[in-house]
């Protein structure tokens, strides 16, 4: 991402864009331009900045950009990071990047998106960030293109619906958190096998009864939700889990958990601020592996040298 990028990036010191007096710095193997923080409505002037067709890195962070036109970065077709998070962007036009195909992280995060158009053909992306924004829906087209997709992160919207996912097979990351997602529907993940941290926290998600189709996770967030019913689900599905978070839910009856006995991977497992009364079905967990829980009513389990 842009911002963990660790190279020097010039800073410009005008109240406007002056593009004759900006020069793009290379560092690195990249050609970086930083535009961020001057206050820009828009682009116009983007195109007569020397050398700007050679620029690889370009922030845009923290301007007063309210849109993007499908022509705003046609003079710098070289594209590999592009930021423009923490603006006041409410549409977006992915016709923008439509000649960009070498860009492989995109950053939309912090600005009003409530709409953004489906991503063109050929784009290379392996990141892409569009938390802190006002979505409500993701469009089944909205992702087809992005097969190389490897981070996702939808955090912090309005979503109340999961999104299609199936063609992002490559997807490592992705984070739902904060959101006002309800419950999972049925082969809604399928196609994510490559999918190893998994974050749904904070949503109002009630009731689980399949997650098939992330067979290699190994980290799942599932805290700060509304789940009260684990019967109907299987956890033994998930052989490379390590880490589950059920923090903060309204779970009661923990039966189905003795299912997470035979992970051979899981060392750590969270179900802290719920209701539980019976810890009984998880002495078989403890005993096969060495795994942590934690719990707020460990005192069923003082002799669980695990149970924290």
């Amino acid at each position: 991402m842009l911002k963990s990028i660790a190279l020097c990036c010039i800073l410009i010191a005008h109240a406007q864009l002056q593009p004759q007096s900006i020069i793009p710095k290379e560092e690195g193997g990249q050609v970086i331009l930083d535009l961020s923080g001057q206050a820009l409505t828009n682009l116009n002037d983007l195109a007569k900045i020397p050398g700007i067709e050679k620029v690889t890195v370009l922030g845009l962070a923290n301007n007063n950009l309210t849109t993007l036109t499908p022509n705003d970065l046609d003079s710098c077709l070289h594209l590999t990071h592009l930021d423009i998070s923490h603006n006041q962007l409410h549409t977006f036009d992915s016709q923008a990047l439509k000649s960009h195909h070498k860009l492989v992280h995109l950053d939309l995060s912090h600005n009003q998106l409530h709409t953004i158009s489906a991503f063109p053909e050929r784009l290379q992306l392996s990141s892409l960030m569009l938390n802190n924004n006002r979505l409500k829906s993701i469009d089944a087209t909205l992702l087809e293109s992005l097969s190389r997709l490897t981070v996702l992160d939808l955090s912090r919207n309005q979503i109340e619906a999961f999104p299609h996912l199936h063609n992002l097979s490559q997807l490592t990351n992705l984070n739902l958190s904060r959101n006002k997602l309800t419950a999972f529907s049925r082969n809604i993940l399928k196609g994510l096998g490559s999918l190893r941290n998994a974050n749904f926290s904070h949503n109002k998600i009630h009731q689980i009864k399949t997650l098939g189709g992330m067979k290699n996770i190994v980290s799942l967030n599932l805290s700060n939700n509304h789940i009260w019913n684990l019967e109907e689900f299987d956890f033994s599905i998930f052989a490379s889990l390590s880490w589950l978070n059920l923090r903060n839910n309204q779970i009661i009856n923990i039966d189905s958990l003795v299912t997470l006995g035979q992970l051979p991977a899981l060392l750590k497992l969270d179900l802290d601020g719920n209701n539980i009364i019976d810890l009984q079905p998880l002495n078989s967990l403890l005993e096969k592996q060495q795994c942590t829980i934690t719990t707020n009513r460990d005192v069923f389990f003082r002799k669980g040298p695990k149970l924290i």
